[in-house]
């Protein structure tokens, strides 16, 4: 161990396999269990130690055969399901999918089997306008599902709801679909299936505020104005439903909220303003089923704001005033009091999934505290860069610091921004006092007034109070009156006509509203009910005599700020990166500054050592580290002059022995090789000359014959390579090519391949051909002669190796394959042929060879006579065109001429195919002279010797 990588003293270094084996499993802990907590968040809203759930306002409630309650409590956040033996079973929460929407959870059903039905409204978060909607199923231990889906078209966004009223009857579950100008009745199957329409209402769906039945003769609506329910008549319309209170001490109205039809085809109705259920009777007598003096404890005010009627004739009611935040109470069928219901103990199953998000967040600290350990003694124990020791160390206490700093102002400032809402309600709610008319809030009394003139001109000046939400600061700051009735207050009034006419606020607060009214002061105040928490400011509105008559209040919503410090903690969380990655790089600014000679020697050495010579490092320090830098620019200078002459001599080698050469030595430079090395490949062999080259040269200085062949061989070599070949050797007017059909960059096969090689070899003698004419033209505008050349290809087993002696050595390739090559090169002077390959290299190619015709055999001395054939898909146009038209012929000429092991030659009937074709090509310069060799037509025996002999 080298004394930069020994251990601090007085620490026990970690064992290497111990660090690997502590890094996956914390990773694994670190990731698991923060899943855990957020697939379980749900759990994270009650004490891990709370062994009591409590309700929270409920506002729904439904009952099964089984004598379970789903009850809908939490600002319509939660789904709380309680067995008939008081244990809590199973709880839902609507969860937020995106940063756009939010959701809440809006009516409740049951069926017989234990099956909840429920609705989700998904609205956008900056509009609340409702984007669209679901009907959700949940079966007895099972995954919620989708029913039903209702997305609201773009021109159709409101904030109201448009799925409400979920009711459960023969097999079926009914939901009313609510458009602008009717009302629509559907059902669907409990299990499933295609939802079927049922009925019209043509009305407004503004005028529908609650309805109850499942067919034309039994369905009651109940309007916004409360005091009237109604009956469907002719075509879809509503017709009075005759429905009176009876018995002793008629009420002067009745205001209906609930709706319910039973298994008898009774309507049940709830009467916020009497504070009952009623039951109606066929001959249209309400008869009071629930009373406020029914109740456990026989309250003085009671609202009985939901309910719902079991077919054993059980009755389970939302009381929302009882109990520390509402209760749930149910009715067995005679009326008595089964149960009162204001919280539940949780099931084992429950309690646990509440518990496990809690374990998982202790387990999270627990792997923090486990990781921050390990980067202790298996990072900082070891040799570590000074900027990672310092960043490890000072970053998480500057991000804490921060993050502590800014909850500490936001806690303040937040009271301060509070405050500030409460002045601007106080001034708002002041205001009122000069605006709203007193005479016509007097005169609205009863349902009946809703929409009415005095209505309508209250609800215009509460709106305009607001601006309409035009403000940006007050665009949910809302402004409503009410008055107190029967120990309750009830909102008269309010600024966007929503609430109707005696609307009853049970969870309000009572007394404020109280010293509004006796002191006509100016109340502030924040309070909680079952749609979220507020801030609000009270004043009393009073008549032309001065008399106080109702209270106004202006409020706003707590939860806004809520969602203010939810996206305060998201900036905190934004900004403390930010500010930690700004430390970063200030960090390491510092360190770079402190250490920077030292890192440009390093990152100096670093470089060179990768082979970047020209490394030079800029040190203006006086002081030993300068000596070293100037004196490390000096090495760097001796390495960069030896290290380019050495360069120079590489590629001056590299042009005379080529890197192909080298490659399939397996050498990488040329100092590597030594006499000796050598590699037996399969590679093809092109030898090309220029046709008359001594005539050429005879006509030529020397200095014009050089110019002339390093012109010829500047253009045929790009050509070679361009094939994949190289040029092994120039001798003289002649060149010898390797190809060997290498691919480096093929994924399959990047080696030497002998059909690759046999068909560059042949694709480069063609370009060869092609170019040239080419060269030709150029050589024409400068009143010099044109030139042909001839290419012989052949391909077989080489020897690639280097020979010689100690002072002087050469590459060569030794093979039978590179006479042959040479010998056809020669033949195609014989032939009158631009390019000749053996049979060898057209059977390697097979179906892939390029227009060829059989041109016999040539004589190779210790070989024997070896087939060959002209490649002629170089030639010009006409002339391929005329050699393909009668290569049948030709080639039928040639073996007659040759004959075969079982046939003799027949050389005067050869001659007869050369020559005719030669009637079709005069030009053919192989068939003339096979014509002659075969002699005159009317000779009667052969010519001697053959074209190969000759």
């Amino acid at each position: 161990m080298t004394p930069e990588n020994a251990p601090s003293a007085g620490r026990t270094p970690i064992p290497g396999w111990l660090r690997h084996a502590l890094v996956a499993p914390l990773c694994l802990l670190v990731a698991g269990l923060a899943w855990v907590a957020w697939a379980q968040r749900d759990g994270l809203v009650l004490s891990a130690l709370q062994r009591r759930i409590p309700l929270r306002r409920p506002v729904s409630v439904t009952l099964d055969a089984r004598g379970t309650l789903y009850t809908l409590d939490d600002k319509y956040f939660r789904i709380l399901e309680i067995d008939a033996s008081g244990r809590a079973v199973r709880q839902w929460y609507v969860r937020r999918d995106d940063q756009e929407h939010y959701a809440y959870w809006s009516e409740l059903a049951a069926d017989a089997d234990g099956t909840l039905y429920a609705t989700k409204v998904i609205y956008f978060v900056d509009t609340e306008l409702v984007d669209y909607e679901q009907i959700v199923r949940f079966p007895p231990g099972g995954r919620e599902e989708v029913l039903y889906a209702l997305d609201h078209e773009d021109d159709e966004y409101a904030y109201d709801t448009r799925l409400l009223t979920l009711q459960v009857h023969d097999g079926h579950l009914y939901f009313d679909v609510r458009h602008e100008e009717a009302v629509e009745l559907w059902r669907v199957k409990l299990d499933g299936g295609v939802p079927q329409h049922v009925l019209d209402i043509a009305v407004p769906s503004a005028d529908v505020y609650n309805l109850a039945g499942y067919d034309e003769a039994g369905l009651f609506v109940a309007s916004y104005s409360g005091d009237r329910v109604f009956r469907l008549g002719p075509g879809g319309s509503l017709v009075d439903a005759g429905l009176h209170p009876a018995g002793p001490g008629v009420p002067a109205y009745v205001l209906a909220d609930k709706l319910f039809v039973d298994r008898d085809g009774r309507l049940l109705m709830s009467d916020l303003f009497n504070q009952c259920v009623y039951r109606g009777e066929k001959d249209g007598a309400l008869e009071v089923l629930l009373s406020k003096d029914d109740l456990p404890d026989r309250p003085g005010r009671a609202l009985y704001k939901d309910f719902w009627a079991a077919d054993d004739g059980r009755i389970a009611v939302v009381e929302s005033i009882g109990g520390e935040a509402g209760r749930l109470v149910v009715f067995g069928p005679d009326g008595s009091v089964e149960r009162e219901v204001t919280g539940a103990v949780p099931s084992l199953l429950l309690w646990m999934r509440q518990l496990v998000p809690w374990l998982a967040l202790a387990g999270l600290f627990l792997a923090f505290v486990g990781t921050v350990i390990y980067v202790y003694l298996a990072v900082l124990n070891r040799r570590v860069a000074l900027v990672l020791k310092l960043i490890l160390s000072i970053v998480p206490l500057v991000a804490l610091s921060i993050i502590f700093i800014s909850n500490r102002i936001f806690t303040s400032t937040f009271a301060k921004v509070e405050e500030q809402v409460f002045f601007r309600l106080s001034a708002l709610a002041q205001a009122a006092r000069d605006t709203v008319d007193g005479d016509a809030v007097e005169r609205i009394r009863v349902p009946s007034d809703f929409l009415g003139d005095d209505f309508n001109a209250v609800a215009a000046q509460l709106d305009a109070l607001v601006n309409s939400g035009a403000d940006p600061w007050n665009q949910r700051v809302f402004a409503n009156i009410t008055k107190l009735y029967n120990g309750m207050f009830y909102i008269m009034a309010d600024y966007a006509s929503s609430y109707g006419v005696l609307y009853p606020t049970p969870f309000a607060p009572f007394e404020r509203y109280q010293a509004a009214l006796e002191t006509g002061e100016l109340q502030r105040y924040e309070y909680t009910d079952a749609d979220g928490t507020y801030l609000e400011a009270a004043v009393a509105v009073k008549n032309g005599k001065g008399d106080t008559v109702a209270v106004l209040y202006v409020g706003s919503s707590k939860d806004d700020l809520e969602l203010l410090q939810q996206t305060f903690r998201a900036d905190v969380t934004r900004d403390t990166a930010i500010a930690v990655a700004a430390l970063l790089v200030a960090l390491a600014g510092v360190s770079i500054f402190l250490l920077l000679s030292v890192n440009r020697l390093r990152g100096a050495v670093g470089r060179m050592e990768k082979g970047d010579y020209d490394t030079r490092v800029r040190i203006r320090s006086r002081d030993e580290i300068g000596d070293l830098g100037r004196g490390f620019n000096r090495m760097g200078d001796s390495l960069l002059e030896s290290f380019g002459k050495i360069t120079t001599m590489r590629d001056a080698y590299a042009r005379y022995v080529p890197r192909e050469f080298l490659q399939l030595l397996g050498k990488k430079e040329i100092q590597e090789i030594d006499l000796g090395n050598q590699v037996e490949v399969s590679m093809a062999v092109l030898f090309a000359d220029i046709r008359n080259f001594t005539e050429l040269s005879e006509s030529m200085k020397p200095e014009e014959n050089f110019k002339f062949l390093n012109m010829y061989l500047s253009r045929m070599g790009p050509v070679i390579r361009a094939h994949h070949g190289f040029i092994d050797k120039y001798l003289g007017d002649g060149i010898m090519a390797l190809f060997s059909g290498d691919r480096p960059g093929d994924p399959v096969n990047p080696g030497p391949d002998p059909a690759r090689a046999s068909a560059d070899a042949v694709a480069a003698a063609a370009d060869m051909q092609r170019e040239i004419p080419t060269y030709n033209q150029h050589r024409q505008r400068m009143n010099y002669r044109p030139i042909a050349i001839g290419i012989g290809v052949h391909a077989g087993s080489v020897i690639l190796g280097i020979l010689g002696e100690q002072e002087r050595r050469e590459s060569t390739v030794i093979a039978d394959a590179v006479n042959l090559a040479s010998r056809l090169e020669g033949l195609t002077k014989v032939y009158g042929s631009r390019i000749i390959v053996s049979e060898r290299i057209v059977a390697t190619m097979g179906a892939d060879a390029p227009d060829h015709r059989y041109l016999g055999h040539a004589a190779v001395k210790g070989k024997g006579d070896v087939p060959i054939h002209e490649v002629f898909g170089a030639d010009p146009p006409e002339d391929v065109r005329l050699k393909r038209h009668t290569r049948g012929y030709f080639e039928q000429g040639v073996r007659l001429y040759h004959g075969g092991e079982r046939v003799k030659p027949d050389r005067p009937m050869a001659g007869r195919y050369f020559r005719a074709v030669l009637k079709a090509h005069p030009a053919d310069r192989a068939a003339n002279y096979y014509a002659e060799a075969c002699g005159p037509a009317a000779a009667p025996s052969p010519a001697p010797g053959t074209p190969a002999e000759a």
